[in-house]
């Protein structure tokens, strides 16, 4: 693989990378919105 491969795979992994955390934002958002208890960290029940 040559440097200039490389460096369009980098771009795109990038690229990639920032979706992915656009996509997360937006889900993170949505949950906080509906939803926010699912976020919160428990103890857990020793019944």
């Amino acid at each position: 693989m040559n440097k200039e491969e490389l460096m369009d795979l980098l771009v795109r992994e990038k690229d990639a990378t920032q979706k992915l955390r656009s996509y997360i934002d937006r889900i993170l958002l949505k949950i906080m919105e509906k939803q926010p208890e699912l976020l919160e960290i428990g103890m857990a029940s020793t019944a």
